[in-house]
């Protein structure tokens, strides 16, 4: 398809103006005619059409939408996907729409201060005014190296960049661009850095972590430190989906953030799992269901006073962190006779579970199944961590022993 410059002329109140114009018609037979205050201009122009057309990846919504123009379409088409359960939670749907707000249409001069604003990194040097055109790999790096530059982690960072892919893949199925130019832009994280673990509490710790719990949280601890289940899991858990018989337990549904039960089913696929139960647990859990008040297939195994699915973060505020505070301060009291407790975050209760598995000989494909993992990698990179133990010494030692044997 031919691409042309021609010079335009007009008399303006007696003064010739000059313009020069990129003429073409593009695949769908849509004829573009910009014009150029410059024969330079235009003829960058043209040159730029002319590999565009040849090696089809010309498209003339990327010419004029802007990245902003296009985030009002993509924030419309997250609502739609979360009113109908399509594979977006609330948490989900946040996580896009923060990222987009915060950081990808910041507008320059223009920062956050409502009562949140103390929570973020104040950032105003956003995309949002880009051309599709525009936005290149180069242009999606010069914005990573802003946000860095403006004190954002590298995981915050990466954050962002997840998001304004997940646009711009949108932008590609909706054919306004031909190429997803966050592909390849990656964030570089320090030298020594490397797949974040979740640190699991040692055995001593969690012992007296139970030993200090009430009865009811003490069995809560014990249930996730053993089946490994998230927190969201554990809080939607329903008496119907424990199978006492057969000592398994059925998790396909999760409890988000807010405290509303995800009806998608669990975080992913993989997640909708069966776990088989141990004796000890089966149980205390059949104990606990001779008394509570709330014992029916469909109540929750951990309810709230009312009966109700609990939210995670009253359970952690009033609950779970106080037994730290009340450790730490017998600690303090008497240091010789009690001993520091590291404070450790819920999801460690899965990380050890997680471990213990591992320790106790299961194969690693069992290990991703009842972990709810979506591929054998993430288990693997994520969760090897393993107790530090005299046993490991020992196989060490017969490993290495034809070294040393003469």
């Amino acid at each position: 398809m031919k691409v042309t410059v021609r010079r335009i002329s007009r008399l303006s109140k007696g003064k010739e103006i000059v313009k020069w114009r990129v003429d073409y018609t593009d695949h769908s037979g849509v004829r573009h005619r910009p014009s150029f205050d410059t024969r330079k201009e235009a003829d960058v122009k043209r040159d730029e059409i002319s590999n565009q057309l040849r090696t089809g990846t010309f498209r003339a919504d990327a010419h004029k939408k802007t990245v902003r123009e296009l985030a009002v379409e993509y924030l419309e088409y997250l609502d739609g996907r979360l009113k109908r359960g399509e594979q977006m939670t609330r948490g989900s749907h946040q996580f896009y729409v923060g990222h987009l707000n915060n950081y990808i249409l910041a507008t320059p001069g223009k920062v956050r201060d409502d009562q949140w604003a103390y929570l973020m990194t104040q950032f105003d040097e956003g995309i949002g005014e880009y051309k599709l055109l525009h936005l290149t790999s180069k242009a999606v790096g010069d914005f990573r190296d802003r946000l860095r530059n403006a004190g954002l982690s590298v995981i915050t960072t990466r954050k962002v960049l997840v998001a304004l892919s997940a646009m711009m893949a949108f932008a590609k199925n909706r054919d306004y661009v031909s190429v997803n130019p966050v592909h390849g832009v990656k964030v570089i994280g320090p030298r020594n850095e490397t797949t974040q673990l979740v640190d699991a509490p040692s055995k001593e710790d969690l012992e007296a972590i139970i030993q200090e719990a009430s009865p009811r949280m003490a069995l809560q601890i014990k249930f996730s430190a053993a089946t490994g289940i998230r927190a969201g899991e554990m809080h939607a858990l329903r008496w119907g989906k424990i199978n006492f018989e057969d000592r398994e337990v059925i998790i396909d549904t999760r409890l988000d953030k807010y405290g509303i039960e995800d009806g998608q089913g669990t975080k992913s696929r993989a997640g909708n799992r069966t776990i088989p139960l141990g004796t000890e647990l089966v149980t205390v859990l059949s104990q606990w269901r001779t008394e509570t008040p709330f014992p029916g297939d469909e109540d929750p195994v951990f309810p709230n006073v009312k009966g109700r699915l609990r939210k995670h973060s009253s359970m952690l505020k009033y609950d779970f962190f106080p037994i730290f505070d009340r450790l730490n301060a017998k600690h303090l009291a008497n240091p010789k006779s009690e001993p520091m407790v590291k404070r450790f975050r819920w999801h460690a209760l899965r990380h050890y579970a997680i471990s213990c598995w591992i320790e106790a000989g299961l194969p690693p494909k069992v290990v991703q199944k009842y972990a709810g993992h979506s591929t054998l990698a993430l288990t693997m990179d994520r969760y090897t961590h393993v107790f530090k133990s005299t046993d490991h010494h020992n196989l060490m030692d017969q490993a290495t022993s034809a070294l040393f044997s003469k």
